[in-house]
């Protein structure tokens, strides 16, 4: 049996954004997490963008962190989420590219390009046949088949559709 080793960092209210950074970083820092990152490899972020209305997502001073160390690596980042199936900004990519700024997800604050990945402009989807009980065949973004590496970054939070949203919902939708 393997165990994980689980990394962990106390944030609290009182802490600015400052403080919280600096507690970001060492965690990164520490865990090694990007270690798996080769020089002149294409890494795409993926990650949520957040929802209209919603402050619930990783803010983007953290994710210029992460893609401050992917560049170090000699590396290009590229920030990437997918379309939702159910309405609101994030059906169409033109709204949630907008929506994506709006939320502070711009190069000058992150040190990445932003691509909706299953846009058809980008490559649209790849089917990917599973043959499993309930799904057949996935459909998969073209762009994150095509990456020499991926960096899930992920909030975990209540979701009204899976019960919780974290890392694996954020990779499987």
């Amino acid at each position: 049996r393997v165990k994980s080793k689980v990394y962990f960092i106390k944030v609290n209210d009182a802490d600015d954004l400052q403080v919280r950074r600096a507690k970001f970083v060492h965690l990164l820092d520490k865990s090694n997490l990007l270690d798996f990152i080769g020089q002149s490899q294409r890494v795409v972020v993926k990650m949520h963008f957040g929802e209209d209305g919603n402050t619930g997502f990783v803010k983007p001073e953290y994710v210029r962190e992460v893609c401050q160390r992917i560049i170090k690596k000699q590396a290009s980042p590229l920030l990437s989420d997918t379309n939702t199936l159910y309405r609101g900004r994030r059906l169409t990519t033109e709204e949630h590219i907008k929506l994506a700024y709006e939320h502070g997800f711009t190069k000058d604050t992150t040190g990445a390009d932003l691509i909706i990945a299953d846009d058809r402009k980008e490559g649209g989807t790849t089917d990917i046949k599973i043959n499993q009980k309930f799904i057949r065949v996935a459909k998969i973004a073209t762009l994150f088949l095509a990456a020499d590496a991926i960096v899930g970054l992920a909030h975990f939070k209540g979701h009204m559709m899976t019960g919780f949203g974290g890392a694996l919902k954020n990779l499987g939708m």
